[in-house]
């Protein structure tokens, strides 16, 4: 399965684009915390996330996978206006409270990010961040790009939403946390939603995160039956 996954993505051209892949939907917690890509940027958890065997993470109570990548520090292929981050939900993120499926900020102007609550939509990515109201519950993939210094894009529940940032900050100097967002160095704001799958590269379009999406399902079909 993981063969197949990974044949996939670089016959496609992700696996080129990506500093970090992470499949949590593995047979193991320690195999599911590991970055695909590359020995650096394993995840490490921290407060107990709860792990289900081929699905994936879980919060739980307060618990959050840190990916231990830093945009600023560690970025190869993802740069300040040529990047992107997917979280695939293997259930729904709901928009009750404040949620975050991942996120790392460093005040109120530098935000890389997905967030829900109240039913409002905020994400950004290397800049500030953009809003869309009446936002239902988010499942399935979730992607936040950068294809340029002044344009911002998000794909949530199939559909894409696209922003103009002029603000064009650096990227950030906090650890990427999954499961909810790095507040400066705090962990808040934490996703009820399961997680499967992680990607942190350069830029992908929505027919991109849509073909990412369909290779995970493949993989997870073909683990299913292992």
């Amino acid at each position: 399965a993981y063969n197949n996954f990974i044949i996939g993505l670089k016959q496609l051209g992700y696996w080129q684009k990506a500093d970090a892949i992470h499949c949590f939907a593995a047979h193991n917690e320690s195999d599911a915390r590991l970055n695909l890509k590359s020995d650096s940027f394993n995840c490490t958890a921290h407060n107990s996330p709860l792990f289900t065997t081929k699905s994936g993470f879980y919060s739980g109570t307060y618990g959050y996978l840190n990916t231990q990548f830093r945009a600023m520090r560690d970025g190869v292929k993802y740069t300040r206006d040529n990047a992107a981050v997917i979280v695939i939900l293997e259930t729904p993120m709901t928009t009750t409270s404040l949620r975050n499926c991942f996120g790392s900020i460093i005040g109120a102007q530098v935000d890389n990010f997905i967030q829900i609550g109240y039913g409002n939509l905020y994400f950004g990515i290397n800049g500030a961040y953009s809003l869309f109201a009446n936002t239902a519950d988010i499942s399935g993939a979730a992607a936040v790009s950068r294809p340029n210094s002044t344009t911002i894009e998000t794909v949530i529940n199939g559909t894409m939403h696209s922003a103009l940032d002029p603000s064009a900050y650096s990227s950030q100097s906090t650890d990427i946390y999954y499961l909810c967002r790095n507040g400066s160095g705090t962990a808040e704001r934490f996703s009820d939603g399961r997680q499967g799958f992680g990607f942190i590269g350069a830029y992908l379009s929505e027919a991109d995160i849509s073909a990412i999406n369909n290779l995970y399902l493949e993989f997870k079909s073909e683990i299913a039956s292992l």
